[in-house]
């Protein structure tokens, strides 16, 4: 059995001249600033009442991004429909973020309220068209907004009474 040798090559910055380390620290900062270190958009699921108004969806940007940018927000049908009519669609609607850790833009998804007794539906929200940065932001997250039914029915059944050889009885 060969052994393989291992060496371990120390650079030490003493030894670098002062322009050289320059030139490495600015590299470094435009490498980190212009390649990304993760930036991420999400966008967190959410519910609602179908009668119960306006629901705010909530779009949360992880680290800072320089300068900013703008994201395109829609929806997509999955059970709730716009061809029944469960909800207003959004169309590209435009966030802006200014670049902040941490930072949240709003917008609306407008459920129409109706009187079916049906089960709680959803629709998907996605994001498209980043614009105004260099620097990479993934934009693929979805969310899901669920739509909760909120009607419902009963049935009711009137007292009724005969007699045991009365013949049929009539239940309303």
């Amino acid at each position: 059995m060969k052994l393989k040798r291992t060496y371990t090559m120390f650079i030490s910055f003493q030894v670098i001249p002062k322009v050289s380390k320059r030139l490495f620290f600015f590299w470094a900062l435009l490498f980190l600033c212009f390649s990304g270190y993760g930036q991420i958009v999400t966008i967190a699921d959410i519910s609602g009442l179908e009668n119960g108004g306006a629901i705010t969806v909530t779009a949360t940007l992880d680290n800072a991004v320089a300068g900013g940018f703008t994201v395109d927000v829609s929806t997509a049908d999955g059970t709730a429909t716009i061809a029944n009519s469960d909800y207003t669609a959004v169309v590209g609607q435009t966030l802006t973020f200014a670049g902040t850790p941490g930072e949240t833009q709003t917008f609306t998804v407008t459920p129409t309220g109706d009187t079916d007794v049906e089960v709680n539906e959803t629709l998907t929200v996605s994001m498209a068209n980043l614009l105004g940065t260099v620097i990479p932001v993934t934009i693929t997250d979805t969310a899901i907004v669920t739509i909760t039914n909120d009607d419902s029915a009963s049935v009711t059944i009137a007292d009724i009474s005969g007699l045991e050889n009365g013949g049929a009885i009539t239940v309303t």
